[in-house]
């Protein structure tokens, strides 16, 4: 939390470490992303938000509206699966606020964990050319 809490007073990204956790599932790196919003009223964990915000944005989304867009046609089965393995309750999908909010105030450890998990999966060879063209921007 510390460490989090620097880089964000010096605006470098900080990935969260785990060297236990493979870089083979996106949602476990999400999972250590620390939470900046206040503890009340949080019904989306961090970690389920930044996944959908990442599919959101594989699927062609760009921006805030049409990445909620996107979440907010996510099949309910889905979005329940997703919760309940980021540790959380089923709920009802992230409003756009909601999506700005964890978004705004980790973009750079979003990016950074992102790239992180790129680079693990492309380590393991299993680099795909979608990843490829993800990666190239």
């Amino acid at each position: 939390m510390v460490q989090f809490a620097i880089a964000v007073a010096d605006r470098e990204p900080v990935v969260p470490s785990a060297p236990e956790v493979a870089c083979g599932d996106l949602l476990e790196l999400f999972r250590l992303v620390s939470d900046g919003r206040p503890g009340q009223g949080r019904d989306h964990p961090v970690a389920a938000v930044l996944a959908l915000a990442a599919a959101a944005v594989v699927a062609g989304m760009k921006g805030y509206t049409a990445i909620a867009g996107w979440v907010k046609d996510v099949p309910p089965p889905v979005l329940a699966d997703l919760y309940m393995r980021a540790g959380a309750s089923p709920a009802r999908p992230p409003s756009k606020a909601t999506i700005w909010r964890v978004l705004a105030d980790g973009a750079e450890v979003f990016d950074a964990t992102v790239g992180r998990w790129l680079t693990g999966r492309q380590a393991a060879g299993e680099w795909t050319a979608r990843a490829a063209m993800i990666r190239q921007g």
